[in-house]
């Protein structure tokens, strides 16, 4: 969500925070009831689509941070006898460490190993609640005080304290810590490449969505009078995800999801007799429809685009035409006796000097480039400005060194450049840089392969690592571009099989099938 719908947005949310605290002080009591747990469950959506829908993450431990909220929050805080106020911010740190535990994970083993971990971590919290007997309960199961008609100041403080949670979860939603974990989650070694540690990104956006659910994990206690840990399990955490796709990344998309898969366990009077299982498989099975209906979109949409389609989107014709802005030093390449497959290496890139390395298949080629961007050890080959480098991708991003893919990772393009943008030293030049790539580069720009020479760009890098970007993209356009990289001063190493790419090169280093350079 961008800057600019962040006013809409907040006096969206506004306004139907006023609306709520009104039911609070004059409704009958049953509405301010079902109306604080359907907006717990609002927030709680908001909280999963904040992991599931902004960030990207395969998240199965969303209930398990609602069901930290409501241990925590609310038995632990009965057995304490705080007042409900401090049990609601409880929950909101109870469920904060679970789901920034569980985020720091993904970002360290990606997406895909994340949505294991998440599941495994989910589990072992609802076993853990289960074997919990500090205030006497039965395996796992709790009373906790009810919230009552005397209680409407702890009601309303509910609701504001929800409140404030939702306008939270929708700036950073809009924000570059959502862009930072979005792109961490979605390629760890991308983010690193740009400069940012993966786990510390999605740690973060996990400690903001957890918050929330764990908030909202401690008003349902106080509203329902008890907990069992069987409701914090996966079911649940595919429910709030089905609300949060639902409903969409609208100002009012997690209200309207949690109305349509919790209002008829809130409102039917059956549902305490019968539990809320069976009306939430029924409303969840509808939801289910409706999104195969509707082909995955969601039923409210923002109306504005992201803050890096605005940022892309400024003056590209008032960008250089001839160069970008030049990194804030230069720093020549020396890479001294590297062993590779296809033999060994030797080669120096000088300042503002373009150097097309080329070879077979196996040859090693894209392995080299891991090694001088520190995503492979080096074994001492590499020497950046007359110095050993320091180790590991960060630090190499750090001190200048950046890097295309030849598959390009399957990233927001807006949130990488907004990402890039964000970690630069100086970000007027990286915007400045940005749009000079995108300008060289026209509606390539916004395709995957141009995406990463615009991120490549922003970084204003000083030692220019490029692995084959002619292969999705016209050589003359890639001519262009590193040529323009190089007249700002980086030192260029491009890694090529077609032939037409020595005619942007100062100079071509071969490596033999059989061994050398």
């Amino acid at each position: 969500m961008s800057r600019r719908a962040g006013t809409p947005a907040a006096a969206i949310a506004a306004g139907t925070l006023v609306a709520l605290a009104v039911v609070v002080v004059a409704a009958p009591l049953p509405v301010v009831l079902g109306a604080n747990r359907l907006v717990g469950y609002a927030v709680a959506a908001a909280g999963a689509w904040f992991l599931v829908g902004r960030v990207g993450a395969v998240d199965l431990a969303t209930g398990a941070g609602v069901g930290a909220g409501a241990y925590l929050g609310g038995v632990l805080a009965a057995l304490l006898e705080l007042p409900p106020v401090l049990g609601l911010l409880t929950g909101t740190a109870a469920g904060s460490v679970v789901s920034a535990t569980n985020a720091a994970i993904a970002g360290r083993v990606g997406r895909t190993a994340g949505a294991l971990t998440s599941l495994a971590l989910g589990g072992a919290v609802v076993a853990l609640l289960r074997s919990w007997s500090a205030a006497g309960g039965v395996a796992g199961f709790h009373a906790v005080p009810l919230l009552t008609g005397s209680d409407r100041g702890d009601l309303a403080a509910a609701l504001l304290l929800l409140g404030a949670g939702a306008l939270v979860v929708t700036h950073e939603a809009g924000s570059r810590r959502g862009a930072r974990a979005a792109v961490a989650i979605a390629s760890p070694p991308l983010a690193a490449s740009l400069g940012r540690r993966p786990v510390v990104d999605t740690a973060v956006a996990g400690a903001i969505a957890g918050a929330v659910l764990g908030l909202a994990g401690a008003l349902q206690s106080f509203l329902v009078g008890s907990v069992a840990p069987d409701a914090y399990g996966l079911g649940l955490s595919a429910a709030l995800a089905l609300a949060a796709l639902l409903g969409g990344r609208a100002p009012l998309g997690p209200l309207l999801g949690a109305l349509l898969l919790w209002a008829p366990s809130v409102v039917w009077p059956l549902a305490p007799v019968v539990g809320d299982g069976p009306v939430l498989l029924a409303t969840g099975i509808a939801g289910l429809a409706v999104l195969v209906l509707r082909r995955g979109r969601p039923l409210l949409r923002p109306r504005h685009p992201t803050d890096g389609a605005d940022a892309t989107a400024d003056d590209t014709d008032q960008a250089d035409p001839e160069r970008p802005p030049g990194p804030s030093r230069r720093v020549a390449l020396a890479v001294r006796g590297a062993r590779l497959p296809g033999g060994t290496v030797t080669l120096r890139v000088e300042p503002g000097e373009v150097v097309l390395l080329s070879g077979p298949n196996g040859a090693g080629k894209s392995t080299l480039l891991a090694r001088v961007a520190g995503q492979l050890p080096d074994d001492g080959a590499i020497v950046l400005g007359g110095d050993a480098p320091p180790a590991g991708a960060l630090a190499r991003a750090r001190a200048g060194v950046g890097r295309t893919w030849q598959r390009p990772p399957a990233v927001d393009l807006d949130d990488a450049a907004l990402v890039a943008r964000s970690t630069s030293e100086d970000p007027a030049g990286a915007a400045a840089a940005e749009r000079w790539a995108r300008h060289v580069l026209g509606d390539v720009a916004g395709t995957p392969a141009g995406g990463q020479l615009v991120r490549l760009a922003a970084r204003r890098p000083a030692v220019a690592l490029l692995d084959e970007p002619a292969a999705a993209l016209d050589v003359d356009l890639v001519g262009r571009f590193v040529q323009g990289l190089a007249v700002a001063g980086a030192a260029v190493l491009v890694v090529e099989h077609r032939a037409e790419a020595a005619t942007f090169a100062d100079r071509v280093v071969a490596i033999d099938a059989g061994g050398g350079t």
